[in-house]
């Protein structure tokens, strides 16, 4: 994903801007918002943007002379300016700036989107010319088997936490093949992403250390071989080329799969269900899954509803609220047991418990 930072003094524009396009559908992630130029630049380091959004008139510090400090620090930055005056002067001086659009208030939609798949193209392609020059640093780790094959791959660039999600879900079930193929994924993209040996090793160290650690929650027969885990994950860095790196990976995950004991023989309907009852406080998604097993997202949910008689949703929330009953019966204050069972929002857990049990909890809880 490409990173987004929206600069406005008004904060109905800000986080207006912020909720106007679901992002991540066309590449991009809005990782701040900031209030001036000056916030903007304070926030600049830690957030390292790709693309500002940036007010042209703002006090203090307007959009240009903001842009004008950034680039002082990286010359790669991109803007898109917005402005509520369609004066020829300030277009004037944007154009000169070099910016890669000029956008009116009030925004539109369909103009930001064509926007952002303009600069998407174009980051793309200077990623790609990144790492063309950045790979001879790195020929000697890389050793010309990033390749995976003859012909030439086509990186996806996908947000590293959906690859957390469905390896995490490939991994609970126990399905080898789809760990196979999602570590050649993960590789192939960070590898267009990160473009150095160091960042690649540290965010694949990063990422299986987040999964070993739901999987050693909710699998009980796992926690003897923590250290083992652990141990094999920090050899990661002593890899010498991608391809080993990548082997030791998915090697290592397979042994995890028999060391949990899957019976194989389940359906994957069954496996799916058991995997919600150790895992129904994170937040699971049936399309998720049913990318990692190569089905269309509606026919598995068909697939689930003629073996449950409920949908992939209705079926996880009768299985929190059943587990939310427990834990209200043990004393725990509510919006406790609503972070504990997977509902962030105390609100909405209370509309749902009502639905399925048809009292608050409280009321529930009180009898």
């Amino acid at each position: 994903m490409y990173r987004v930072m929206i600069v406005d003094d008004e904060p109905l524009i800000r986080e207006g801007l912020r909720t106007l396009i679901e992002w991540e559908n066309y590449g991009f992630q809005v990782v701040t918002v900031a209030r001036d130029g000056n916030d903007a630049l304070a926030q600049y380091d830690e957030a390292a943007p790709d693309l500002m959004i940036v007010d042209i008139r703002m006090p203090a510090m307007d959009g240009l002379q903001l842009m004008e400090a950034v680039r002082k620090r990286n010359i790669h930055t991109h803007y898109l300016i917005l402005s509520g005056y369609s004066d020829f002067v300030y277009a004037k001086r944007a154009i000169l700036s070099k910016v890669d659009g000029y956008i009116l208030k009030p925004i539109d939609e369909e103009e930001l989107v064509q926007y952002l798949e303009l600069m998407r193209t174009q980051l793309d392609k200077e990623s790609v010319a990144a790492l063309t020059v950045n790979h001879a640093s790195n020929i000697q780790f890389f050793n010309l088997d990033l390749q995976f094959g003859t012909e030439e791959v086509t990186i996806k660039s996908t947000d590293l936490t959906l690859y957390m999600q469905k390896l995490h879900y490939a991994l609970d079930i126990g399905d080898k093949e789809s760990v196979s193929l999602l570590i050649q994924e993960i590789g192939n993209d960070m590898a267009m992403t990160f473009r150095s040996e160091q960042l690649i090793k540290t965010n694949y160290i990063q990422l299986l250390a987040t999964i070993t650690q739901k999987l050693l929650q909710a699998q009980p027969m796992l926690r003897s071989s923590e250290n083992k885990i652990t141990e094999w994950i920090s050899h990661i860095y002593d890899q010498t080329t991608f391809k080993s790196m990548q082997l030791l990976i998915n090697v290592q995950l397979c042994k995890i799969i028999d060391h949990m004991g899957h019976n194989h023989s389940d359906t994957l309907i069954k496996r799916i269900l058991d995997m919600i009852q150790r895992n129904y406080r994170e937040n699971l998604k049936l399309e998720s899954l049913a990318e990692v097993f190569n089905y269309n997202s509606a026919y598995l949910g068909k697939l689930f509803k003629n073996h449950t008689g409920d949908s992939f949703h209705t079926y996880l929330d009768k299985v929190r609220i059943n587990k939310a009953k427990e834990l209200l019966a043990e004393g725990l204050k509510v919006y406790q047991v609503a972070e504990l069972v997977g509902y962030t929002n105390v609100d909405y857990f209370h509309t749902k418990f009502k639905k399925y049990v048809g009292k608050a909890p409280k009321a529930y809880q009180n009898e």
